[in-house]
């Protein structure tokens, strides 16, 4: 919101300072130009704005200019007065002619006012003088500004007070600059003035009570209600204006899946899933979900609000079972990064489990007559690598012959025995030991040899 000085009338219009009439162009309130008073005592003189006239595109013959007029107390031009005109980075002059009047040339600068004031603005020098502010080329028309000044001497306001005080930033506490200032009675606008550089501002308003309000562009507008200003009083209202958020509505990155690998299998019912991080200036979240139906519509592990980049699940998942996974990211204004491509793992049956196992041998009657087409088949069983002896001991404990003295690793193993000891001859009939040593355990089966 921008100010808008009120149209063609007595200076009561401005702050009811002026001594003479100003005659303002309404127009130039739609393109946001307004007077900035001059700073200055009553009883001093200075240059007073009496007349501020605007000629559109159709009207300027296709100048772009800002006109000078100066004129002293008694109304007759001012020779060789020096007039200004500045913009944000700089400022040129110019002398008036025989008849007070001089002008300088406004450029394009691609300014538009629904952005705001324009970047010109036009005073007289030698003495303090009313300023002209938010000039220029409005969307790069060319158009022409007609200013008119008078020597006056400043008078003290009779009935009137001020009301003061300081724009600053909510967050920061820093001043805020051109920040509207609209002093109001019953919803309408009387007064108007922007703050200074430093977040100041001053107002001089006729004695009686008035909602204040301050408003800058990428702030939120604050009203103070009900000032009371008597006469010859200065009322101090400062604002705090709060800066306007503005709704994050970009997604965070779609994060990467990493592990399991697609169609990969494993026997552990609870596998770590793992997924690459994502970033967002408002932090982000992941959601996870791992479901035997491609279509995820009841997957059966459903988690969110998860800040790391794995999660192993605590309910085992069913064995020879495929299941599909995927994850998105959630950022802290809650858009969503939308779900990632999907993978698929299958949960197999576990191994079985070896243990130490010496079986019955086959057959457990070992008849010599029939030895050369019937050896005895020994089986066990080794749960890990480690040193295996299989031995066969007579009913005397006496060491028969060796079978196996190796290591062995996890598994199921065969050995055959033919009757016959370490001489390699068969022995008598009579009760035999399977002696079977893993590590420190034992394992002993029978044999019993006939003739």
């Amino acid at each position: 919101m921008f100010r808008k000085l009120i149209s063609t009338v007595i200076a009561t219009t401005l702050v009811s300072v002026y001594t003479y009439s100003l005659e303002w162009d309404p127009r130039l309130n739609d393109i946001y130009v307004y007077l900035e008073p001059a700073n200055v005592a009553p009883g001093q003189p200075y240059w007073c704005l009496i007349k501020a006239i605007y000629q559109d595109e159709h009207e300027s013959g296709g100048n772009h200019n800002i006109y000078y007029t100066v004129l002293d107390e008694n109304g007759n031009p001012v020779a060789n007065q020096e007039v200004f005109q500045g913009w944000p980075s700089g400022q040129t002059s110019r002398p008036t002619n025989e008849q007070g009047q001089t002008d300088i040339p406004v450029w394009g600068n691609n300014w538009c006012p629904v952005t705001g004031p324009g970047p010109y603005s036009a005073w007289v020098g030698g003495l303090p003088s009313d300023k002209v502010c938010g000039m220029g080329m409005p969307c790069n028309l060319h158009v022409n500004y007609l200013l008119t000044w008078k020597r006056t001497i400043k008078s003290a306001p009779s009935g009137s007070g001020t009301i003061s005080g300081t724009v600053r930033d909510a967050t920061t506490g820093g001043s805020i600059n051109n920040a509207a200032i609209e002093v109001k009675q019953a919803g309408t606008v009387k007064y108007s003035a922007y703050s200074g550089s430093d977040g100041r501002y001053s107002v001089t308003v006729a004695a009686g009570t008035y909602d204040v309000v301050a408003s800058k562009s990428g702030y939120n507008m604050e009203t103070k209600y009900n000032i009371t200003v008597n006469e010859n009083q200065t009322v101090t209202v400062d604002f705090s204006l709060t800066p306007q958020t503005t709704q994050d509505t970009t997604p965070p990155p779609v994060p990467a899946l990493i592990s399991p690998a697609d169609g990969s299998s494993t026997a552990n019912p609870t596998p770590t899933f793992t997924w690459g991080s994502v970033s967002d200036p408002s932090g982000v979240t992941y959601s996870l979900q791992v479901d035997n139906d491609i279509s995820f519509n009841s997957p059966e592990i459903n988690v969110s609000g998860l800040t790391n980049t794995s999660y192993t699940p605590t309910t085992p998942l069913t064995a020879n079972t495929w299941y599909y996974w995927r994850v998105e990211a959630v950022d802290g204004q809650n858009n969503h990064s939308g779900w990632s491509i999907k993978r698929k793992i299958f949960i197999s049956l576990p191994s079985p489990t070896t243990s130490l196992k010496l079986y019955p041998p086959s057959p457990n009657v070992l008849d010599l007559n029939t030895i050369h087409t019937n050896k005895v088949l020994l089986k066990y069983a080794v749960p890990a690598t480690d040193e295996v002896e299989l031995k066969i001991y007579n009913i005397a404990g006496e060491l028969v012959a060796t079978l196996i003295n190796s290591v062995k690793s996890k598994g199921e193993y065969n050995a055959y025995w033919d009757g016959k000891n370490l001489m390699h001859e068969y022995v008598s009939p009579g009760v035999y030991f399977v002696y079977l040593k893993v590590g420190d355990t034992v394992k002993i089966e029978k044999i019993v040899v006939i003739k």
